[in-house]
């Protein structure tokens, strides 16, 4: 049997996950990275990501997730531990707010995914009382919603790869790829060539791939973390992950602090500029905090950091075949770690041959009848 290759362009999740599914297939891979691996400029450089199935109306992302729980299954059987924490996740629709909360529980219903509907606003403001809940707001909860300790679950693959027979090559920044010849030319000088290609590049796709990338723009998000007070430290401890529009938050667990961000995406940034947050910056991502929490003056600011997603003009993962032998991973929108694995596992399918990209690409897109 002939071992065919493959070029993996960085090592965030959904290259090391593709990386990781194509070892597995018995592949000879290559995984490179322009930075320190993990890196911490790349969207999945992070302490943590969520994982969860409320994703307002979008069927195909929320019926992934049960598939994307069974990958990382699998990580946690080739890594010999699990790098995942339990927060469940809140969602509360304020009146003239949208509708995400509500549309996530018609999706779950269609699904027959359990949860919680709240529509007594003191029951929920008696079990969290660190939230803030305008009058005449609904609310959901889900149990089945975790953290993933991003930066360490990087750093645990890609060094069980190198450990496996992996060629893991971190400081090696690629200036341009060659989908239909399989070539990736490298910044020293060097050019590397295989069989097949993946571009897995983060903000830095479009440079990368060209003519050949779909349409993406990359978004400067800065997120805060939060020391809590006192006296919510109880109610914190066994608190949700919340989405109270804009505002969303990873609780605090396992020693991590209470992180906060904007759900709104800025579509704006260069990823090679300073990522030192300005203090304007911050200062906006603390005002939607304080639209969510209670007191947010009495939260202690502990970091703020400047993180880059990838966005597609339709906000789909683009996860596709490109010329001859490559193919592209891209347009996550800061939701591709939760699916990390299982979009490694599908890519290695189709460059195996074991599922049609005409299945793999619709299903990325968030498809649910391929």
């Amino acid at each position: 049997m002939v071992t065919r290759s493959a070029i993996v362009v960085g090592a965030g999740i959904v290259g090391t996950s593709t990386a990781w599914a194509l070892h597995g297939r018995g592949w000879d891979v290559t995984l490179l990275d322009a930075g320190p691996v993990p890196n911490p400029d790349g969207s999945s450089g992070g302490v943590h990501r969520l994982i969860r199935s409320t994703y307002g109306a979008e069927r195909g992302y929320t019926a992934m997730i049960a598939e994307a729980y069974d990958a990382w299954d699998d990580v946690w059987a080739t890594l010999g531990r699990t790098l995942m924490a339990h927060t469940g996740m809140l969602v509360l629709d304020a009146p003239g707010g949208g509708t995400y909360g509500a549309d996530s529980a018609a999706v779950a219903d269609d699904l027959g995914l359990p949860y919680v509907r709240f529509d007594d606003m003191d029951e929920v403001r008696a079990r969290w009382p660190q939230f803030r809940i305008p009058a005449g707001a609904t609310a959901i909860h889900q149990e089945q919603a975790h953290f993933l300790r991003a930066r360490e679950i990087v750093g645990a693959m890609t060094g069980w790869l190198a450990a496996h027979g992996v060629t893991v090559r971190p400081h090696t920044a690629a200036t341009g790829v060659d989908l239909d010849t399989g070539i990736v030319a490298l910044q020293d000088g060097e050019r590397l060539t295989a069989d097949r290609v993946v571009v897995a590049a983060g903000p830095w796709t479009t440079r990368l791939a060209g003519v050949d990338a779909p349409p993406l723009t990359p978004s400067r998000q800065v997120v805060v973390d939060l020391a809590v007070p006192d006296d919510l430290r109880a109610a914190w401890d066994t608190g949700p992950a919340f989405l109270i529009q804009p505002a969303y938050g990873v609780p605090p667990r396992e020693g991590l602090p209470l992180k906060v961000g904007d759900h709104h995406f800025s579509m704006a940034g260069d990823p090679d500029e300073d990522r030192t947050p300005r203090p304007d910056e911050v200062a906006a991502v603390l005002d939607v905090a304080g639209e969510a929490l209670v007191d947010i003056h009495r939260y202690e600011l502990l970091e703020a950091r400047a993180c880059f997603y990838t966005v597609h003009d339709e906000e789909r993962f683009v996860v596709a075949p490109r010329g001859a032998r490559g193919a592209l991973c891209a347009g996550f929108s800061g939701h591709g770690f939760k699916f990390g694995p299982v979009i490694g596992r599908g890519v290695a399918a189709a460059l195996d041959g074991d599922t049609p990209w005409d299945v793999v690409t619709p299903w990325a897109a968030g498809g649910v009848d391929t």
